[in-house]
């Protein structure tokens, strides 16, 4: 009689299983998607004692299941599966799954000061953007202000500085719909900071703008990512100007930080 399963490798092989049915995929193909050998995936999935799985494959499996997911490709069945066993087998908390969304911009919801020179004072700060009507949700960043909201004593005269309030659950729980965010342009970011990506789709003839947390950029593409469903998005940079470039690409025009509340207040 072996040697009994290490409860490690159960919850691998349950994870297997489940990303089989969410995926709809063969081992064989699994194995292709993921990279992780298709001898590893069958012992784990059918062995009476496979050995215990590297942490390579278990990343492998559960990125396979997330851009599936993330997709939205996936059925009803898939996606019921993936809340209802395989969330909760992770230690998920199980959430009524929605569609992928991204981030947009829509007029601040913010109490004002009534004085009539509210409009003017240099003391607050412009919210910018209006709804671009694309069916991601994306916004357009242009020159209409839209509201006003007051600005934090240390930014007071700094240029450029604008605000967008948060719409949609992508980058939850960082930023939530209805939250402000400030933007400042003029501040370059880091990886790791929350940005405001403002781009050119040259498929289209438009420009977007997406709030996202960037993971590097190196002058030919800028790569960010987002929380719900996890997912990176690589961006590219244009050589010149990307309007008169040709080719169907979404080119990076602006890449502005979103400031956090230390910043705000001059930590």
């Amino acid at each position: 009689m072996g040697n009994p399963m290490k409860p490690a490798t159960q919850k691998a092989r349950q994870q297997l299983i489940l990303a089989l049915k969410i995926t709809g995929l063969s081992s064989n193909a699994l194995s292709k998607q993921t990279g992780v050998a298709d001898t590893t995936l069958s012992r784990l999935e059918k062995s009476d004692n496979p050995p215990e799985p590297r942490v390579s494959t278990v990343e492998g499996i559960d990125l396979a299941v997330h851009k599936h997911i993330a997709s939205g490709d996936a059925t009803e069945e898939q996606v019921a599966i993936y809340e209802k066993e395989y969330l909760p087998l992770q230690g998920v908390r199980s959430t009524p799954y929605t569609e992928p969304q991204t981030q947009s911009v829509v007029p601040a919801q913010i109490e004002r000061n009534h004085m009539s020179d509210f409009q003017t004072d240099p003391r607050t700060i412009p919210v910018m953007g209006t709804a671009a009507g694309s069916a991601l949700g994306s916004f357009e960043i242009g020159s209409d202000i839209i509201d006003r909201v007051r600005c934090p004593p240390n930014l007071v005269g700094i240029k450029g500085i604008y605000g967008i309030v948060v719409v949609g659950e992508s980058m939850v729980p960082e930023h939530k719909p209805g939250d402000l965010r400030i933007i400042h342009p003029g501040r370059p970011p880091q990886p790791g900071d929350s940005v405001v990506i403002q781009t050119y789709n040259a498929a289209t003839d438009t420009r977007e703008a997406f709030i996202k947390i960037l993971v590097k950029a190196n002058g030919k593409e800028v790569k960010c990512r987002q929380h719900n469903p996890p997912m990176e998005i690589t961006y590219i940079q244009p050589n010149g100007d990307p309007e008169k470039n040709n080719g169907k690409q979404t080119y990076v025009l602006k890449v502005h930080k979103v400031l956090t509340v230390n910043e705000l207040h001059g930590f």
